[in-house]
C-alpha cells in the first residue's frame, strides 16, 4: 500500500502514529481503541517450521480495503491542510 501513498512503511507508521491511529506494543503495531473494530485491519496466522522442527505460528496484521480507504482520506485531510 505504501507504493500507492509515495513513502516507505516507516514513513507511513510514524504518520499513523503521530495521527494516533497507531501505537507500538510488543513491537507490533496495534489500532488505537477509537480506530478498533472498525474493519480497517484484519489479521491472518502463518503456521511453520522452526529450525528446531518445532511448529511456531506468527500473526500477520494487514490493511482492509476499508483501512486503505481510511488512510487515503486521512492523507488527503492532512494534504488539504497544508
Amino acid at each position: 500500500m505504501q507504493k500507492n501513498l509515495g513513502m516507505s512503511a516507516i514513513a507511513l507508521n510514524k504518520l499513523l502514529n503521530a495521527k494516533k491511529v497507531i501505537y507500538k506494543s510488543d513491537n507490533h503495531w496495534v489500532l488505537y481503541a477509537e480506530h478498533a473494530g472498525k474493519g480497517y485491519t484484519g489479521t491472518k496466522t502463518a503456521v511453520f517450521l522452526d529450525s528446531s522442527g518445532n511448529y511456531q505460528s506468527n500473526i500477520h496484521t494487514y490493511w482492509t480495503e476499508k483501512g486503505r480507504e481510511f488512510i487515503h482520506a486521512l492523507l488527503k485531510e492532512e494534504n488539504q491542510a497544508a
